[in-house]
Parts: C-alpha cells; sequence; structure tokens
C-alpha cells in the first residue's frame, strides 16, 4: 500500500496517510478552473459559484477571500441581469456534483440574452455520465432506481435528467423494503435502469445489486461509483485494520468523507472525524501508537499536510517494546559519562592514527594510537 506522507517512531508507532488522500480528479478539476479564473480576472469581473464549489468550508473562506461569492439557482435571474450594468463581465461556475436539468436550461437562456454573463460547467466527467444515461434511458415505461442519498446535489441533478418513474434509495435494506412492498407484474417488459451515485458506499452498492437481481424482473446496471471512491474506500478499510487510532478529515456535509468515516469505523473503532487540524485539540490520546489519516475528495493538501504534521509531532508516552519501559531504553541510550568512570565499548572503526568506539553514550569513544 502507497502512502501520501509517513513517518515511523523509533518505538514501532506510525502516522501514515493514504495515498489517495484529498481531491479527486472531478474537485481538483472543478478548483483549478475557478484559481485560473482568479488570477485572470479583469477589472469589474464578478465571479460566483453555484452553491459552494466543493464540501469544505475552510476552502470556500478562502475562495471569498479571493472575491468568489456564492449563489444559489433562485439567484440566477437576478445576477444574469445585474451583468449588464457593471463594467466587467459575470462568470457563474457549476461545481462537481453538477446541477438539475432545469437549472442548466435557465443558465443556458441567461447567457443567451445577457453578452456579459457566462456559465463555466465543472460538473464532475463521472456524473455527467450519468445524466446521460438517466437522458438516453428515459421514456418506453422504463423505471429508474439510483442508490445514493436522494437530497445530495448530486443526486437531485441525476435524477432530473429521467422522465418516469424513479427512486434513490440510501441504503441497501431502503431498497429491499421498497422493492418488497411493491406488487411488480412479472408481465412487463419495461427495464429498471439502475445506477449509483458517484461516491456510494461500495458494500452497499454489491448488497443493493443482489436484491435487485433477485427482485427486479429486466434489470439494466450501470456501475457509476467513482474508482477513486472505491480505492479510498478500500484503502480506508486496509489502513483501518492496521491502526490503534483512525483519523477521517473532511466537511460535515461531504457525502465521500461520511462513507469513508463509516468504513473506517467498522475495522478501527477508534475513528474520529474533523475538518481541520484545530479540532484534534484534546481528542487524541498520546497511548495511540499506529495512526492512520484518511481524507474526503474535498479536502485540499494543505490541511491533509497540517493534520499529519500535527499528528507525527504528538509525543508518545511509556511506550511498551518487548517488556521494557521506553522511557528507561531512552534515558539508557543517552546516560553520561564522568571523568574516572570504567565503561565497556565495541569498536566500530580503527585507522592508523585512532580508534573510535560506541560508548552507548551521547559520544562516541576515541581511544588515539599512543594511548593504545
Amino acid at each position: 500500500m502507497k502512502y501520501k506522507y509517513e513517518k515511523v517512531f523509533p518505538e514501532g508507532g506510525a502516522v501514515r496517510v493514504a495515498g489517495s488522500a484529498g481531491f479527486c480528479f472531478g474537485v481538483r478539476r472543478a478548483t483549478e478552473r475557478v484559481e485560473a479564473a482568479v488570477r485572470a480576472e479583469g477589472p469589474g469581473d464578478r465571479l460566483l459559484t453555484l452553491g459552494k464549489l466543493i464540501h469544505n468550508d475552510s476552502y470556500i473562506s478562502r475562495l471569498s477571500d479571493a472575491g468568489v461569492g456564492v449563489i444559489s439557482e433562485s439567484d440566477i435571474p437576478r445576477v444574469a441581469a445585474e451583468s449588464e450594468t457593471g463594467s466587467g463581465d459575470t462568470y457563474v461556475f457549476i461545481r462537481a456534483h453538477g446541477v438539475t436539468r432545469e437549472t442548466e436550461a435557465a443558465l443556458a437562456d441567461a447567457a443567451k440574452k445577457y453578452p456579459h454573463f457566462h456559465y463555466i460547467d465543472c460538473t464532475c466527467p463521472y456524473v455527467k455520465k450519468i445524466h446521460r444515461i438517466a437522458e438516453e434511458n428515459s421514456g418506453g415505461g422504463n423505471s429508474f432506481i439510483l442508490i445514493g442519498s436522494a437530497d445530495h446535489p448530486e443526486v437531485r441533478g441525476i435524477m432530473s435528467y429521467f422522465n418516469g418513474r424513479k427512486n434513490a434509495y440510501a441504503t441497501s435494506d431502503e431498497l429491499l423494503t421498497a422493492l418488497e412492498n411493491e406488487k411488480m407484474d412479472k408481465s412487463v417488459k419495461c427495464a429498471q435502469i439502475v445506477v449509483a451515485q458517484t461516491t456510494q458506499n461500495t458494500a452497499e452498492w454489491k448488497k443493493s445489486l443482489k436484491i435487485i437481481e433477485r427482485l427486479c424482473t429486466n434489470a439494466i446496471i450501470f456501475d457509476t461509483i467513482c474508482n477513486v471512491t472505491e480505492v479510498r474506500q478500500l484503502e480506508a478499510e486496509k489502513l483501518g485494520r492496521m491502526c490503534d487510532l483512525m483519523i477521517v478529515i473532511g466537511g460535515q456535509d461531504s457525502s465521500n468523507t461520511s462513507k469513508l468515516a463509516a468504513v473506517s469505523r467498522s475495522v478501527c473503532k477508534d475513528t474520529v472525524r474533523i475538518a481541520n487540524a484545530e479540532e484534534l485539540d484534546g481528542i487524541i490520546p498520546n497511548a495511540h501508537l499506529k495512526v492512520g489519516i484518511v481524507a474526503g475528495a474535498s479536502t485540499p493538501d494543505d490541511i491533509i499536510e497540517e493534520v499529519f504534521k500535527t499528528m507525527s509531532e504528538t509525543k508518545i508516552d511509556k511506550v511498551e517494546i518487548e517488556g521494557e519501559n521506553f522511557d528507561e531504553m531512552l534515558n539508557s541510550a543517552f546516560k553520561t559519562l564522568n571523568t574516572g568512570d570504567t565503561v565497556t565499548g565495541t569498536v566500530i572503526a580503527i585507522s592508523d592514527q585512532e580508534m573510535k568506539l560506541d560508548l552507548g553514550a551521547k559520544v562516541t569513544g576515541i581511544l588515539t594510537a599512543d594511548q593504545t
């Protein structure tokens, strides 16, 4: 397993950060576009995001400090009209989660009507793919099943692209209850189109598929979980099994971070979820030797680095190694010598002029040729 950062202590402890921790492709793509626009911003220009660009309040604060505002769907008509009254242009960025079909249509209409109003679509390509699946399979009596959180922005956007009977289920248990209560006509040949939220827990997805295969008559399944999501969850599980303490970094409203935390807790009971290093105060006991760190797709690298640094500098007291107290070992390793002491040393180097000895102290003993 590759690590993003790693520090191993002499006493056997370690702090390790999962290799895939931090921005995923879709989030990084969106943030880079907005940051590039900030650098290229002209006089009078206005930069806005439709909803929070990512689920990380620290990063959103940085964008705010750089002059990037946040608007909602209901603000689009007003903002578009205002674009014609200023000295520059207005740019609205769609976040990686995407938007509903109706919202994108409203943006397109506003851009046609107002020459100084522009929108930049930063929807993750993985999410766009599910939009196409939903749209292309609409109609014909088909139904749509999505395994994911119904109130999540990504899911709301996806569902808007399907015309027909559609439902989202957060868990396999919800799905099972719904399908068992539904009287399905076995003679109906329409298809059940099945997709997953890109950040869905892979274990829940697999359980859902078994239920669908058993209860649905004509399911067409699209595995739409982002491969990076699956890698992160596998890393969280593997790292959690190795560690005494797991730290999950991410915003409280981040879906993929919530699922990482759930995976981590399933294998490591001491799992702590935080947004940044400041939240480590008072909750990190020194007794933990092996610490694993994972982070959601919206967690900036500098926050991960700060948490890693904080944990790497945490003092570990009274570690027992092979029956010996580490404090005693440490004191022994750094013992002092006084003039006249008789000591035993190990020869570590010999030359024509001198002999060097390891005395088990803070200094190396040296015997010159005329002393031997």
